[in-house]
């Protein structure tokens, strides 16, 4: 048995549910901005940008975007780029904005 094959996979192991548990804080934050009807929709959607970032695999070069009833806001350093994935929002079958998250940067594969 090759110990160091088992580390390597134990290692990748570790690293996939690191990225899973960021993923999953990201939308619980996202879950509770969006159940909180104390809050303006600029506040959920500024806590909604925040929460963005530390939810990806590059936290330090991304940033997000959104789109509602024609209006923008984004992530502090906002910077627009290639590398972008959106999604719309759609409200009751209805297309009302979108969601854009930018990498600034190049990232590997």
């Amino acid at each position: 048995m090759d110990s160091s094959k088992d580390y390597k996979s134990l290692d990748n192991l570790v690293y996939d549910l690191q990225e899973r548990a960021k993923e999953l804080n990201c939308l619980y934050q996202i879950e509770e901005a969006l159940g909180n009807h104390e809050l303006t929709m600029e506040e959920v959607f500024s806590k909604i940008l925040e929460a963005i970032p530390p939810g990806w695999q590059y936290p330090h070069t991304c940033v997000a975007k959104i789109i509602f009833d024609n209006k923008a806001y984004t992530s502090p350093e906002f910077q627009e780029s290639v590398y972008a994935m959106q999604e719309d929002i759609i409200v009751q079958d209805k297309v009302v904005g979108k969601v854009v998250v930018y990498y600034k940067d190049k990232m590997p594969q």
